[in-house]
């Protein structure tokens, strides 16, 4: 049930991510700990929730865009 759930922000706001539902998902206590833990990236795809489950994909997300920022 949703009472069970921690919202995540998919992008971290220290990262510059929103503070809304389309940067947000509902995760059980155990699956937000893995995703911190993990590094994961999720993203609000056509189909629902996306995730990428390789270690370290939300730091590989980061780079990417920090890549792409002009200097």
């Amino acid at each position: 049930p949703a009472r069970w759930t921690d919202a995540h922000h998919l992008t971290h706001w220290a990262d510059g991510g929103t503070t809304d539902l389309d940067n947000a998902a509902l995760l059980c206590g155990r699956h937000h700990t893995t995703v911190h833990t993990r590094r994961l990236t999720g993203r609000v795809g056509p189909h629902g929730l996306e995730w990428n489950l390789t270690h370290g994909s939300y730091d590989h997300l980061l780079a990417e865009r920090a890549a792409r920022e002009p200097a």
